[in-house]
């Protein structure tokens, strides 16, 4: 005698015996939160970020440790270097933040321009900061050494 084969019963409508067919999970559109309004800091020291710029271009502080050719130990000062100078020549502000090292690498035409000094609110009482502008040949971003005076 031959076996049966088993079948599953199925769901039916109970009018015509089909299968009823799952319903589609419902989507929710995701609700933006609203945001506290951000705190903007303003370094005076960096004259150049001030004032109008075109319509969709950005004013940009970059600020690390190394930048090519003034002080280059690892890879940082190459992404330092060619990215201030790209976003510069797309017609960003951009402005190299870096500490004043002694030994600085001086380029063909370093020059360095005139300290600014700045107080600065600290625990123990007010402390200056010391901004000095410095420039080369072929710098496409404006560059400031921090320390040093």
């Amino acid at each position: 005698m031959p076996e049966k084969k088993r079948t599953s019963p199925k769901k039916s409508d109970g009018v015509t015996g089909s299968a009823t067919p799952r319903p589609k999970p419902v989507r929710r559109a995701a609700v933006a939160k609203p945001r506290a309004p951000r705190k903007r800091v303003a370094v005076s020291a960096v004259a150049s970020l001030q004032g109008p710029l075109p319509k969709g271009k950005l004013k940009i502080a970059m600020i690390g440790a190394e930048l090519v050719p003034l002080a280059k130990v690892g890879g940082l000062a190459d992404v330092m270097g060619s990215l201030s100078e790209t976003l510069t020549r797309k017609g960003h502000r951009v402005v190299v933040i870096l500490p004043h090292y002694r030994g600085i690498k001086q380029p063909s035409g370093y020059q360095e321009g005139n300290p600014i000094r700045v107080p600065v609110a600290m625990p123990e009482g007010e402390e200056t900061a010391v901004f000095t502008p410095v420039s080369w040949r072929g710098l496409a971003s404006q560059v400031y050494l921090v320390g040093g005076g």
